[in-house]
Parts: C-alpha cells; structure tokens; sequence
C-alpha cells in the first residue's frame, strides 16, 4: 500500500469518525460542534499547519505550493473570522451581508442580485454561471502560465477543495440541510483542513524514494 493511500484512508477515517461521533453522541454536538469549539479551534490548526508546511518546509518550492499555501492560509484565517472574535473589531457589511469569512462571498453573491438588483432566477443563475466560468478560466489559465502539472498527491487537495466547497454551500443555505448547517459545516472543513495538512505533507517529503508494500 503506497503512502498517498494511506493519507486517503486516514482522510476517510478522519471524516467517518467525525460523523459517527455527531451521530453517536447527540448531547455532545453544542459543546464541540459550535461556533469557536475545538472542531473549529482543529480546523484552523490543520489549515495553519499545511499553510506552513507549503510556504516555508516544502524545498524545492513551486509556484503551485505557493498558490496551494496561500489559500490554506486564506481558509485558516476564515476558521477565525480573520481574528473578529480574537481582536473584537466589526466586519465590514456588503449589501447587508456581513463579510467575516469566504463563505459569505457565497452568500452575498446569493442574496444581493436577487434582493438588491432585483435579477429574477434566470438572471440570476445566468450571473452565477459566468462568475464561477471567469473564476475557472483564471485557475486554468495561471496553471498554463506557471506550468504546473497534475502529481498524484494532487487528489488529496481536491478532495478537500470539494469539502470546503461543500461546507460554503451549506452555509450560505445553497444546499439546504437548515438544521445541520453547522454540524456539517464543521464536519466537512475539519476534514478538508486535515486532508490539506496530509497533502502539505506529502509535498514536503516527496523526495523521499516511496516504497511499494507486498
């Protein structure tokens, strides 16, 4: 069994443990699972510690770990509302949606077309659609600028850029799931932090000949 497999399986394990203590432990899930309790305190960590291994451990250091750092470090500073709670200082508000972490761009890109410009629904999704079109076609065209390559290790940062991406969706109430908004929220970025923090890893130690298991 190849070491990127076993960072798999820990993902998975990391993830299933998280949703089999929700699940079992129901009188546990406001003392852990709320805002500022140790699964955020966790992902934060997890986060900060892949940010980091990418921009300071990983040598040598590539345009891609750096880009990959940098975000790490984007979401762990979103883990802490980028110190509101810490320092105590406000916000800014945006067409009532009060930006304190990326998930909000969600939300604003939800609520003010409709409420504030008035877009129906097709216009609305249309918007949405050509967002989310320039936002690929800029990662597509910086991975053609700075040549970046598609390493196996990679699979572990998309499984958990699709966790994160989960996890603002069910924030920004895209997706539903009211009542286990931030149970699953949680869920879903703790275990995104850890599989970056495998990847950052993985990166770091991927000068290191790997040995195949009979």
């Amino acid at each position: 069994m190849t070491r990127l497999i076993r960072h798999h399986i820990a993902l998975a394990i990391c993830f299933l443990s998280l949703v089999i203590a929700w699940a079992a432990f129901p009188a546990w899930r406001g003392f852990w699972m709320n805002e500022v309790q140790w699964i955020e305190w966790a992902s934060f960590l997890f986060f900060a510690a892949a940010a980091f291994v990418l921009l300071l451990r990983v040598s040598p250091r590539t345009t891609k770990d750096i880009a990959v750092g940098a975000l790490c470090l984007l979401a762990a500073l979103d883990e802490i509302s980028f110190g509101e709670r810490i320092f105590g200082f406000v916000e800014p508000s945006v067409g009532g949606v009060k930006i304190d972490g990326a998930h909000d761009l969600i939300e604003f890109l939800r609520i003010v077309p409709k409420e504030v410009l008035g877009l129906g629904k097709v216009a609305h999704l249309a918007l949405l659609l050509v967002l989310v079109g320039l936002a690929l076609w800029g990662i597509y065209h910086m991975a053609r600028r700075f040549s970046w390559r598609w390493d196996a290790e990679d699979s572990l940062g998309v499984v958990a850029c699709l966790a994160v991406a989960v996890a603002m969706m069910i924030d920004a109430h895209v997706l539903g799931f009211k009542h286990l908004a931030v149970e699953m929220e949680e869920i879903l970025e703790t275990s995104a932090g850890f599989g970056m923090f495998l990847y950052a890893r993985y990166r770091a130690r991927r000068a290191v000949p790997e040995t195949v298991e009979a």
